[in-house]
């Protein structure tokens, strides 16, 4: 059976390929990204297309399919004309050409609750059905209700989907129950969340086993159905997490809305009636039966939250810290197995520590001056990988003429390139998951031009704005991953040996077991650059005021003789 599936890198699109490889089912995938670490193995071939530009150019790769799976678009709620452009426009293009290149295929589409929603003047007594009025009440709504219309007008064999409110641990960070958690959790009185109103929900591995099962079941060929496990009020679901907080009760409040319920905003009917509950009938007609049911359907979504909240809070997923064996890389390895973190450490020289040499700790000894995209890309493929501490680095002094070349590639091997692997391949992981932290260790001489140690101040600053730079973006995204870069200044570790630094007996050293818990404090507090010490802040200042020609001398002048 040749199947293609639409928006693979999705929310959606990941749990349907996940139930499918399972099965050994082979599946062309297609999205407008690149296929990830997690999934590349898990499909038969993957096409990176935008499906309103390039479709075209791959007619042969939709010939002789028997099943197309459109999981593609703009899946989040609201207004705006954007919302035809990207769920109507394609799903008409797509379904054109299907018409030419593949007339016989099963096209099933997933569609949404919103295609319904409640008539305006609705009382909400009775449960949705797909013999319900559909009324839409968002452009997101109306647009998935126009591709319905176009695909049952087609010709083509089809099955429309339409899933209640998904939740699942991949979920986006701006979707509804997320939302929910997030206020839930950063809230000390969370009083705005004890609304009774039962809100329909579906985990999204429970969504994509109904996928799985409309794919061979003839009966659902020509068929809408409501994908929906159950009805469960936010004051139930957080009364089942975290019983002391306080959620006030809206009882009384519900009473006196009740006589004029009907002329309520839609979100008011939602929040203190059974505003969107839904009959799962149908769909249990062809031999679903939901898995995740209640709080189980919640749990994961609680504990990502909960973790990108509170970094002492243990996440999904292993944590890898790069220079483990020694510095600011054992410490912070240390400073996470105490806070239970299962952990993946990387260095070119054996750990010693017998703290973290454990059963249940992996150690890849590995020279990340000679590292490649395919091994840390098989790492993330390899391990459900939440955290990344980028600490290892290496510096000598020696001027830049004297010193030898293959000395000044492995500085920039070591602290720039191998660390934008290890962020090319988190980042594809992270995206998909939502979540992710990952820690980028500078230094104090990314502010500065250091002569004598040419190569490493310059990788220092090429990660500062690397870092600044990716972190932005991944803001602007709303990805869930969170990237610090942290500037120490002078720590007593190994390092002013290997580089062969003058050490001062009168000179006071951060320890590298503080930074470590200053690092954490920082990811706490939301932080995107961490200037550590009184020396990295003053050297910060510095560069900005002190005129560059000036600061030069001054530099060379204490390398030279201080250092």
């Amino acid at each position: 059976m040749e199947i293609i599936l639409s928006g693979s890198t999705g929310f959606i699109g990941q749990a349907v390929l996940d139930v499918l490889s399972k099965e050994n089912i082979n599946v062309t995938t297609l999205s407008r990204r690149d296929a990830s670490a997690n999934n590349i193995l898990k499909v038969k071939k993957h096409l990176k297309i935008d499906l309103l530009s390039d479709l075209f150019l791959y007619q042969n790769d939709l010939k002789n399919i028997d099943v197309f799976i459109h999981c593609a678009g703009n899946a989040s709620f609201g207004n705006g004309k954007h919302y035809f452009s990207e769920n109507f426009n394609p799903t008409k293009k797509l379904i054109d050409l299907l018409k030419k290149t593949a007339p016989n295929v099963h096209f099933i589409f997933i569609s949404t609750l919103g295609a319904t929603d409640r008539a305006r003047l609705d009382n909400c007594d009775s449960s949705l059905n797909e013999m319900s009025v559909n009324a839409p009440t968002t452009d997101y709504g109306r647009s998935k209700l126009a591709c319905e219309e176009y695909i049952i007008n087609s010709g083509l064999k089809y099955t429309i989907l339409r899933p209640s409110m998904v939740v699942g641990q991949n979920m986006r960070i701006k979707s509804h129950f997320s939302l929910f958690f997030q206020k839930f959790i950063n809230s000390r009185l969370s009083y705005f969340l004890g609304f009774e109103g039962k809100l329909p929900y579906i985990h999204v591995s429970d969504l994509a086993e109904i996928i799985k099962i409309c794919i061979n079941n003839n009966k659902a060929i020509g068929q809408i159905f409501f994908c929906n496990t159950g009805n469960i009020s936010l004051r139930n679901v957080f009364k089942e997490i975290e019983p002391e907080k306080l959620l006030l009760n809206y009882i009384l409040l519900k009473k006196a809305l009740s006589p004029i319920r009907s002329f309520l905003p839609f979100f008011l009917k939602v929040l203190f009636f059974d505003g969107l509950k839904i009959d799962n009938t149908k769909i249990k007609s062809l031999g679903w039966r939901p898995k995740k049911i209640g709080y189980s359907a919640f749990q994961d979504i609680y504990i990502r939250e909960k973790s990108r909240a509170n970094i002492f809070a243990e996440p999904n997923g292993y944590t890898v810290v790069t220079g483990a064996s020694s510095g600011l890389g054992e410490a912070l390895a240390l400073e996470l197995k105490h806070h239970n973190r299962k952990l993946i450490l990387i260095d070119k020289n054996e750990i010693k520590n017998p703290l973290l040499v454990k059963e249940n700790i992996i150690f890849l000894k590995l020279d990340l001056s000679n590292i490649n995209i395919n091994t840390v890309e098989n790492l993330f493929s390899s391990y459900d990988i939440s955290e990344v501490y980028l600490c290892a680095g290496m510096g000598v002094k020696d001027t830049f003429a004297d010193s030898e070349m293959k000395v000044n590639l492995d500085i920039f091997k070591v602290n720039v390139l191998s660390r934008m692997i290890f962020l090319k391949a988190a980042i594809q992981t992270m995206r998909l998951n939502r979540f992710g932290r990952i820690l980028l260790v500078s230094s104090s001489s990314a502010f500065q031009a250091l002569p004598y140690m040419s190569s490493y101040s310059a990788s220092n600053a090429a990660l500062l704005l690397l870092g600044e730079s990716i972190a932005k973006e991944e803001q602007v995204l709303s990805s869930g991953i969170q990237i610090m870069t942290a500037l120490p200044g002078g720590m007593d570790t190994n390092f002013q040996n290997s580089s062969k630094v003058k050490k001062h007996t009168s000179e006071k050293l951060m320890r590298p077991e503080k930074v470590a818990k200053i690092i954490l404090i920082g990811f706490n507090k939301k932080k995107e650059l961490l200037v550590i010490s009184l020396r990295s802040r003053l050297m910060s200042i510095a560069s900005k005021i002190i005129p560059r020609r000036l600061s030069l001398y001054l530099w060379e002048k204490l390398m030279k003789i201080a250092r």
